[in-house]
C-alpha cells in the first residue's frame, strides 16, 4: 500500500479500524514502526480506538484517531458526545508531557440525509465543538460510493459549505498560537478559543447573550459577529478590556464573536499545514479542514 499509495498529498496511515479489538497496543506500536521506517514520503500515522485515546506521547504515532460512540448510529438521531471536552482533555494531556499532536475525531455517527436540521447539529455538536477545541474531524457519511442509500458528494454540499466557512474563519485567526479557553465565560454551553490578550472566538451554538472576562486584559478589542450559515461579518465597534463584557447575539441561531485587540499582536503568525482531504467520486478533492503545526506547551 505505501508503494503504491503513498506518493499522493494529504494522507494519513491509519493501522487499523477498531484496532483495539484487533491489535494488543505493542503489535499496534510495531505496525506504525514499520510504517515510519519504510514511507520514503513521511506521511503521519495513526491508530483508530475510542476515548481515550492512550498513545499520547508515543513516538510512533503523529496525530490521535479518536472515535466516540457508535460510527453505525444515524446522524440525525443520534445523541451526541460532549467533542469539545474530548478534543481539550487530549490536548491539555499533550501539552502537559510537551509532545504536541494534533487531535482528530474520527467516524461520528454516519449522515445519511441532509437539511436544515442535519446542518444545524453538525454546526453546533460537532464542528464548532471540535475547532474551538482546537481539534479537527473527518465528515463520516454513508452511501457516497452507491451503497445502501442516495447521499452523495453532491447531497453533501450544504454541510461542505459549513465547513469552508468554518475554515475559513479558522483561518483568518492565528490559530495555531491559540487555544481553549471557556473559562473566561460565564455560560458554560458556549466556546471559546484563544490567545490571551489578543484575541478571542466565542461560539453561540444556541445565540443569546453571555458575558466574557476581559478584566487583566488591556486595550481595546474590536468586536465583529460572524455568521456560521453565511459567512458574513458584522462589524460592531468595540469593547475595553479591564473588565467583564456582555455580548447579545444578533438573533437567536448560532453566532461567532470575534474579539480582537489590533494593539498587542506582535507575535502572531499564521502557520498552518493542509492535512485532510476527502476524493469525490468525479475525482476532484473536496478540502474540508486544516490543523495546526504548532500547539503551545503548558510547561
Amino acid at each position: 500500500m505505501i508503494a503504491r499509495f503513498g506518493h499522493h498529498p494529504g494522507l494519513i496511515w491509519n493501522v487499523g479500524e477498531e484496532a483495539n479489538e484487533i491489535y494488543s497496543d505493542r503489535e499496534q506500536e510495531a505496525l506504525a514502526a514499520k510504517i515510519q521506517q519504510i514511507d520514503p514520503y513521511n506521511h503521519p500515522v495513526t491508530v483508530h480506538r475510542k476515548s481515550p485515546w492512550p498513545f499520547i506521547g508515543n513516538k510512533f504515532f503523529d496525530l490521535t484517531s479518536i472515535q466516540i460512540g457508535d460510527g453505525s448510529n444515524d446522524f440525525s438521531t443520534a445523541k451526541l458526545s460532549d467533542y469539545n471536552a474530548v478534543v481539550t482533555d487530549h490536548r491539555q494531556k499533550s501539552t502537559a508531557i510537551c509532545h504536541a499532536v494534533p487531535v482528530m475525531i474520527d467516524e461520528t455517527p454516519r449522515i445519511t440525509l441532509v437539511n436544515d436540521q442535519t446542518r444545524t447539529k453538525l454546526r453546533t455538536q460537532v464542528l464548532y465543538q471540535i475547532f474551538f477545541g482546537g481539534g479537527n474531524f473527518e465528515l463520516h457519511f454513508r452511501d457516497a460510493y452507491g451503497q445502501d442509500g442516495s447521499v452523495t458528494i453532491q447531497n453533501l454540499e450544504p454541510l461542505l459549505d459549513d465547513m469552508f466557512r468554518a475554515r475559513q474563519f479558522i483561518e483568518s485567526l492565528p490559530f495555531s498560537e491559540m487555544k481553549p479557553c471557556n473559562g473566561i465565560l460565564s455560560n458554560q454551553n458556549n466556546y471559546c478559543f484563544g490567545r490571551a490578550g489578543e484575541v478571542y472566538a466565542v461560539y453561540f451554538p444556541a445565540g443569546g447573550s453571555d458575558s466574557v472576562d476581559l478584566s487583566n486584559m488591556q486595550g481595546n478589542f474590536n468586536v465583529v459577529w460572524f455568521n456560521p450559515r453565511t459567512g458574513e461579518t458584522n462589524q460592531m465597534g468595540s469593547v475595553a478590556g479591564g473588565a467583564v463584557r456582555a455580548f447579545t447575539t444578533p438573533d437567536n441561531n448560532d453566532w461567532v464573536l470575534h474579539l480582537d485587540n489590533p494593539q498587542d499582536q506582535s507575535s502572531l503568525g499564521h502557520q498552518y499545514k493542509k492535512v485532510s482531504f476527502a476524493t469525490s467520486i468525479d475525482n476532484t478533492f473536496v478540502f474540508y479542514a486544516y490543523l495546526p503545526m504548532l500547539m503551545e506547551c503548558d510547561n
